[in-house]
């Protein structure tokens, strides 16, 4: 088995707490291939390309793991119930179901209370290219019956901090009790691969048209927050869009736009924040009223809204580089990722061409609380999205978990009490230095840790110059497209945290 020392960074402060021991329990090497449609052939040889993992999302009851590939796919992995028992080797995971988009897409959000003894909450929302959005089935209930689902309950995993008595999501354990179509077995047996049809029909579809030209609009980001849970959130150029989720085949309840005209020639004359809302984060409350929702868009502004009061406008304002007046090597392309603390005080705030995320206070609109340094993805366009996980230290604080462009994982333990500039607590080489790590996702529980890595680069084949020329006469415009390839490291892996032993 694979075991990781975390190595310490010098910080202001020592750490809060010792470094952890983390194991890789299970992993995913290369994405599945299933029989696609030529024109969605995402791994021909003229781009030399492999499909490699986008993101990765735990389901709401902690038994199963959600990801989305470059290949136009989700592919679902129920757990195996032993998953921390001592094993010599990690387990091999195969996905219980593979759904295969129509077109690209730029977000995705599963179901606030999937479990795994409903059927009928192991769904996901789609948003793609020239198409309504979509709710399908992670699950379908042929790859239940044909695949072996291996399933842990969310109990069965340590949890640092209890879960909360009032949560309104169905109890993992006495719901898979109730389910006979999916069973654990014994610790040898890892999951395999069903099969499945490579178009899967959606289950209900929500109208997103621009009233102009009555052309599908294709969202930037979606969130499902778990309160109320039966709505849902699409973002897009300068508009967020309310859903009632039980509305098949209808529009948005609520239309939010960010700006006061878009076809004004002054494109809302300062007032409200312009651009394309590419990150969405409800704020987490006791009760079961939303929070205020955040929003982040391509042009590096922030806005707060009150859902409770029609989608009012709390807050707008700019992100703070670190040179104020002008762009700087680091400053960031873009917010492309939005996450409250646990505390519901503090906003992460996540860019793409970024070396730091940002930490502010919304108590104060626009304090920039403190720089979460050393990412170092100032040169990288791709989508590196981070996680937070309350601490136990005290109260206020939380933990940020972010991949690198390098393959490595960086953890921050006192976000919330330090400000300035602030250097990670530790980090650890999660996959290959030449493969960046596109997403990190902490278990409910926060004892088990999901990474995804895998990135293009452009090929440099070093070929002589009368190659170059015979091949370049036969491009158009006499130009030679660039090639592409993928990082060696493809994978999906699993962690165990567990505490240090020394």
């Amino acid at each position: 088995m694979e075991t990781i020392s975390a190595s310490g960074s010098t910080t202001g402060s020592p750490p809060a707490r010792k470094q952890p021991r983390l194991d890789v329990v299970a992993s995913a090497g290369t994405i599945p291939l299933i029989h696609r449609p030529s024109g969605l052939d995402c791994t021909s040889e003229s781009l030399r390309t492999q499909p490699f993992y986008k993101s990765v999302e735990w389901s709401a009851d902690g038994t199963t793991v959600i990801a989305s590939s470059s290949a136009n796919q989700i592919c679902t992995y129920v757990l195996p119930s032993d998953l921390l028992e001592p094993r010599d080797n990690p387990f091999e995971l195969g996905p219980q179901n593979v759904l295969t988009l129509p077109e690209p897409t730029r977000a995705i959000a599963p179901c606030p209370y999937f479990s795994l003894g409903y059927h009928t909450t192991q769904t996901v929302l789609v948003g793609c290219k020239d198409h309504p959005l979509q709710l399908y089935s992670l699950l379908p209930e042929e790859a239940q019956a044909t695949g072996e689902s291996t399933s842990p309950h969310a109990e069965d995993v340590p949890c640092r901090t209890p879960p909360p008595a009032d949560d309104p999501r169905p109890s993992s354990r006495s719901s898979a009790s109730s389910s006979s179509s999916i069973s654990s077995p014994t610790s040898s047996q890892t999951s395999h691969t069903s099969p499945h049809s490579p178009h899967q029909r959606p289950l209900a579809s929500y109208k997103f048209i621009k009233r102009e030209t009555e052309g599908y609009i294709s969202p930037s980001s979606l969130i499902w927050p778990l309160a109320p849970g039966t709505h849902f959130i699409a973002g897009a150029t300068n508009t967020i869009a309310y859903f009632d989720a039980s509305r098949n085949a209808e529009g948005p309840v609520l239309t939010i736009p960010t700006i006061p005209s878009a076809r004004h020639i002054a494109k809302g004359s300062g007032v409200g924040m312009k651009g394309t809302v590419a990150a969405l984060a409800v704020q987490p409350t006791s009760d079961n009223n939303a929070g205020l929702l955040a929003a982040g868009t391509w042009t590096s502004w922030v806005g707060i809204y009150d859902l409770n009061r029609a989608g009012e406008c709390v807050a707008t304002w700019p992100l703070a580089g670190p040179k104020r007046g002008g762009k700087c090597s680091g400053d960031g392309g873009g917010v492309m990722q939005a996450a409250w603390s646990p505390c519901g005080r503090y906003l992460v705030l996540n860019e793409r061409r970024s070396a730091a995320l940002a930490v502010y206070d919304v108590r104060v609109t626009g304090r920039l609380l403190a720089r979460l340094a050393g990412r170092g993805g100032e040169d990288v366009n791709q989508r590196l999205s981070c996680d937070v996980f309350p601490s136990s230290e005290a109260e206020g604080l939380f933990e940020v978990w972010a991949g690198t462009p390098d393959g490595r994982v960086l953890v921050w333990d006192r976000a919330g009490g330090d400000e300035g500039v602030v250097e990670p607590t530790w980090d650890w080489q999660a996959h290959g230095a030449g493969s960046a790590v596109g997403a990190t996702a902490l278990h409910p529980g926060g004892s088990v840790l999901a990474t995804c890595a895998g990135s293009y680069s452009v090929q440099d084949d070093g070929a002589s110059t009368s190659e170059s020329d015979s091949e370049s006469d036969s491009e158009p415009h006499g130009k030679k497209l660039p090639k592409l390839r993928t990082s060696e490291d493809r994978s999906l892996k699993i962690w165990s945290i567990k505490a240090s032993e020394d």
